[in-house]
């Protein structure tokens, strides 16, 4: 995952914001936690500072498969959080 926060203050990522929709649009939750030095816990996003962390989903992959993923809000939407998403396979 690279995410960059566009919004002017620091907002909180987690990996239990993300899910995986299949084809089928069933929701996968990702598995998340402390796998390498890169997974995605819990971080503070900064404005304007892109970070780079990984997150895994378990589900069989096609690559002639079109996914989407879901960011869930982790707080009361009083305000926007806005995040650049890039997913790839590995």
């Amino acid at each position: 995952i690279t995410a960059k926060n566009i919004s002017d203050e620091k907002t909180l990522l987690s990996g239990g914001q993300f899910y995986l929709i299949d084809e089928k649009d069933q929701k996968h939750k990702a598995v998340f936690g402390e796998f390498s030095s890169t997974d995605l816990v819990q971080r503070g996003l900064d404005p304007n500072e892109p970070i780079e962390v990984t997150t895994q989903f378990d589900v069989p992959f096609d690559e002639d498969v079109n996914y989407k993923i879901i960011i869930r809000p982790i707080k009361e939407q009083s305000t926007v959080d806005t995040a650049s998403i890039c997913l790839t396979n590995c």
